[in-house]
């Protein structure tokens, strides 16, 4: 990673994206919502918030283990502070 701020907009997209599924039931809010996170940080990243296009990525050698292992630590820990604010929110 050249800066931490690709870091930084996967776990905002990351945490958004948790957030959002946690709080609607109805699939087309959640796709759109998917798709409305990619474009606004695609820009500044990969734009992947989710492990499993993450690890589609590593296995086409477009990111570098050291950087898969980057962006799933950070989507986790993402995933965790969203489920938490939820927790308390909710």
């Amino acid at each position: 990673m050249k800066t931490l701020l690709p870091l930084l907009y996967e776990y905002l997209g990351t945490f958004l994206l948790v957030f959002i599924v946690m709080i609607t039931t109805n699939p087309f809010i959640v796709g759109l919502s998917f798709t409305i996170i990619i474009l606004l940080i695609g820009k500044f990243n990969r734009g992947m918030s989710n492990p499993a296009i993450s690890y589609s990525m590593y296995l086409q050698s477009k990111i570098s283990l050291q950087e898969f292992l980057s962006i799933v630590a950070v989507q986790f820990i993402a995933a965790l502070s969203s489920y938490g604010v939820y927790t308390i929110v909710a």
